[in-house]
Order: C-alpha cells, then sequence, then structure tokens
C-alpha cells in the first residue's frame, strides 16, 4: 500500500504513515513497519505521539528505550498508553524496579502491580499500591482484582479479604459481581455474622481460645488506657476466650462479656458461676440496646467487629456505631486485629469522631509476652492521615497485630455536627 501511494505520488502526512505502520504490526510485520518509520523520518515529516506508542509497544525492550529517549528529545509528551508499553516490556523482562520509575497513572501502576502478582512478589504489589494512595492517583476494580487474585495465589487469604472489603468500601466500579460470588465462596468468614456458626462451633469445641493475643501479653496496654480496676469493661465476641478471666485476675472488678452464641455464653455462665466480677451476657455487637448510652469506660475487641462481614460495610458500621454508643465520653476502644492503618483508619473516620492512636505487637501464640519484643508495645506510633507513616516507623510488612486504642471524643462530635 505505501509503495502505490509512493508511486502514485499522493502526498503523505504523518496521520497516514501511521495508518500504515498500524496495520503492519497488526499483521506481525514489524520488520516493515520498522521501514515505514524510516521513510517517514526521511521525508522530513515528524512522528507523533501514536507513532512512537505503536513502535515502542512492538519493539523490543532495548529499541523501545531508544525510542521513548528519542520520543522525549523531540519534545512529545508520553501519555498512558506509552507509559503501559515500557512498563509491560520492562516487566516482561522482570526489570520489575526500572519499571516502577515509569508508572505515573492508575493504568500505568496497574500494569506493574500485575508484573509483580505475576512474579509472586505480591507485597511489593501492595507497596505500589499504597503509593498510588500517597500520590492520590485513584485505584480502579483492575488494581483490587490483579492484587486479591494476586494473594490468594500465594495463599494469603486475609490480605486478600483486606483488599476486598477496601474496593467494595469506595462504592465505585470496583464491585465486580463474578469476583465477590468467589469470595463468598471461599472466605471462611462468611459466616462469622450467624449465629448457628458459632452454636455449632462450641458445641464440638471445649477448650478455651484466644483469637490473635492473650491477656497476660497485652496486660502493660489494657492496663495503661483503663488504669482504674474499678472502671466498668465490655468484652465483645468473647467466645470461649480466658481473656475476661484474665482481666478479672489482674483485679478488674466489672468485666462484662457478650457474645452472639447462646451454647458459649450458657457455658461461661456455668463455668464462672463463682466469680461475680464476671457477667456473661448473649448480645448481637451490632444492636446492644440492653446496654444504656455511655454505660461503660472500655470496650475491647479482638477484630469481632471485622470478622462479621467483608462483603459489605454496613454491619460492620452498625458494630462500631453501637461500641461508640455505649463507651462514656473519653472512653477508650481497643481493638486487635491484622488490619493495617491504610485499611482500618477511614473506617474510624467514616463512623464517629474518635481520637485514634495505633500501637504494635509481635504476633505470639504463647501466654507471656517475648522475652525480647521487637516493638514497645505501650508507646504509641507516629499516625499520619492515611497510616503512610506507620510504614517509616517499623518497615514494610511487619509481623504485627495492630492494636488501635480509639477515644470517644464528644466535644470534636458536637463540633463536627456543627459545622
Amino acid at each position: 500500500m505505501f509503495k502505490v501511494m509512493r508511486e502514485s505520488n499522493m502526498d503523505m502526512d504523518t496521520a497516514g504513515y501511521n495508518i500504515i505502520i498500524h496495520g503492519l504490526c497488526k499483521a506481525g510485520k514489524f520488520d516493515e513497519a520498522g521501514n515505514i518509520f524510516t521513510n517517514l523520518l526521511i521525508s522530513g515529516l515528524q512522528p507523533d505521539v501514536q507513532t512512537y506508542n505503536m513502535m515502542i509497544r512492538f519493539s523490543s525492550l532495548g529499541r523501545a528505550e531508544k525510542l521513548y529517549a528519542e520520543m522525549i528529545r523531540r519534545g512529545l509528551v508520553p501519555d498512558t498508553i506509552t507509559y503501559n508499553s515500557m512498563i509491560h516490556g520492562l516487566c516482561k523482562q522482570n526489570k520489575l524496579a526500572q519499571a516502577r520509575k515509569v508508572s505515573k497513572s492508575c493504568s500505568t501502576f496497574n500494569t506493574l502491580i500485575n508484573g509483580y502478582c505475576k512474579a509472586t512478589r505480591v507485597k511489593d504489589g501492595m507497596n505500589l499500591f499504597c503509593e498510588m494512595y500517597r500520590r492520590g492517583i485513584v485505584a480502579n476494580v483492575i488494581t483490587y482484582t490483579t492484587l486479591i487474585h494476586g494473594f490468594r495465589q500465594v495463599g494469603d487469604f486475609n490480605t486478600a479479604l483486606d483488599i476486598f472489603q477496601e474496593m467494595v468500601s469506595n462504592e465505585s466500579e470496583a464491585k465486580s459481581e463474578k469476583l465477590t460470588t468467589e469470595m463468598a465462596t471461599e472466605a471462611p468468614t462468611q459466616s462469622y455474622s450467624e449465629q448457628w456458626y458459632w452454636d455449632d462451633r462450641y458445641k464440638n469445641e471445649s477448650e478455651p481460645f484466644d483469637w490473635y493475643q492473650k491477656y497476660s501479653p497485652l496486660a502493660p496496654l489494657i492496663n495503661l488506657y483503663v488504669p482504674q480496676r474499678n472502671q466498668r469493661v465490655l468484652v465483645i465476641g468473647c467466645g470461649n476466650s480466658a481473656f475476661s478471666e484474665g482481666m478479672v485476675d489482674d483485679g478488674y472488678e466489672d468485666v462484662v462479656s457478650i457474645d452472639i452464641s447462646s451454647v458459649v455464653i450458657d457455658t461461661m455462665i456455668k463455668k464462672y458461676s463463682d466469680r461475680p466480677q464476671l457477667k456473661y451476657l448473649k448480645m448481637d455487637v451490632r444492636d446492644m440496646k440492653a446496654f444504656e448510652d455511655a454505660s461503660f469506660d472500655a470496650v475491647i475487641d479482638k477484630a469481632s467487629s471485622f470478622s462479621i462481614s467483608f462483603l459489605i460495610l454496613s454491619p460492620i458500621m452498625k458494630a462500631v456505631d453501637e461500641t461508640y454508643r455505649v463507651l462514656k465520653d473519653k472512653g477508650v476502644y481497643i481493638l486487635i486485629t491484622y488490619g493495617a492503618p491504610i485499611y482500618r483508619l477511614r473506617l474510624f473516620k467514616e463512623s464517629c469522631s474518635w481520637t485514634t492512636k495505633l500501637h504494635v505487637i509481635d504476633k505470639s501464640l504463647t501466654d507471656q509476652p517475648l522475652d525480647t519484643p521487637k516493638w514497645e508495645l505501650t508507646k504509641p506510633l507516629p499516625l499520619d492521615a492515611d497510616g503512610s507513616s506507620v510504614e517509616s516507623a517499623i518497615g514494610k510488612n511487619p509481623d504485627v497485630h495492630y492494636i488501635y486504642v480509639c477515644i470517644k471524643d464528644e466535644s470534636s462530635k458536637m463540633e463536627a455536627d456543627a459545622a
């Protein structure tokens, strides 16, 4: 076609060359496309961004890098297609660090995140997601689903659930029906909000079990924020844990524990019938109307509120709102969870008026604190608005449980309502 046009003395502009180059590239005739590109330069015409995008996309990495540099020298501004083509080529050559420097937009970040996940470097992909957040680049459905599938592929379902929860909470096009179905089919937490699940479980489990942390390792922090032993404490989602017993052994005089399972509550009432400081009630944390407003000094939650749902946030928000209601002003809500600040902090901001501090503790399955803990439990970490400061303090992907200490602040709520 090019030959016919030249022999007919037809005038060729850059757009005409682009059409021919595009057709040759689609046909897999990359050498011929390269020849046409050379003819364009010889003719004295100036290639545009579209020209370079096609050539970069179908060139070898070395050739693409030269074309990219030439494009910049000509004063052309690369667009998303340019960056995606460069990143795709770099990822194929496993030059991920170099590809990272090219990322500019959500689309280019998605290409790189996909490269990390395919290389099973999901933590690097997650760090890149956090970098997007810090740059103010809004993630889309591709970002989330790429990360979710990446973490599922390496068997880290907890992180996949957290990312899914973040995706749904954004209320954007990121709600993928297919992915929702997959997560609901695989996720073990889908039954965690149902009484029948826990009744059935506790009929078959008689030994005490503590989620995440037992009381002894956490005692210094509990003592710090609940210093008076006569303060009234609520433990939500208690199960058959010995946590409440540990608090009473430590001198606390009024510890109320609730759980959705009537089976476990009946068991715990019988077990501690001789200890009046311990009270057990069957109750759903999302509906605690049996308690008056401002009736507790502290609420302890070992991820109970965040286990009841991940497909929709409304049940979690109900639990957090109810917790806020039953707390006295300046009372503390202490949440122990694996959920990193990038996911959890926004939920607190969107629910009620809290003053939030963050502590961390090494993951441990023992009754006693580690002899040489890596982190100082009672020292709060620096915490900025999006939680990105935590990484600077304790590094990437630390092996810790996060402890959010949320102090009820009625004065802030009144100011917000008045604004």
